[in-house]
């Protein structure tokens, strides 16, 4: 009959993870290790575990999920950091007010932008987002 100490180093399940002896532990897997005379281990997670008895097993988890990040959390990220790259412009009919006519313009315009009819002015540039005249009324263009 083989020791019990020495089947529990080669084959120890805890908390739905199985190392056996020699496997390679999992990154961010962290381990407290007592070798088979008692000595408490302090081992390097990619290093193999032989004969050593694993007492804890912590995972540790992220507060936030990474595959499934909310809407409002890629908005605030950087364009080229999101999970699937998106830009922050946009395209968007704009009706004048004076004649009801409707013009397409661009999110990020850096011209002033007229009415080809009346000639109001329903745009005008700043340094980022373009900042519509009063009274005209927009909407989103979908992509």
């Amino acid at each position: 009959m083989q020791d019990p100490l020495k089947r529990a180093t080669r084959r120890i399940a805890m908390e739905n993870y199985i190392l056996d002896s020699g496997d390679q532990c999992p990154i961010n897997v962290g381990l407290s290790i007592d070798d088979s005379n008692g000595h408490y281990l302090d081992k390097d997670p990619w290093r193999n575990y032989d004969s050593a008895v694993v007492n804890r097993l912590e995972l540790d988890f992220l507060a936030v999920d990474l595959l499934n990040p909310s809407h409002a959390h890629e908005q605030k990220t950087h364009k080229l950091k999101r999970l699937v790259q998106s830009p922050n412009s946009y395209f968007m009919d704009v009706k004048c007010p004076g004649c009801v006519q409707i013009t397409t313009v661009f999110s990020h315009a850096q011209t002033v932008v007229m009415c080809s009819s009346c000639a109001n002015v329903l745009a005008q540039p700043t340094g980022g987002i373009t900042r519509l005249t009063e009274g005209c009324s927009f909407r989103r263009k979908q992509a």
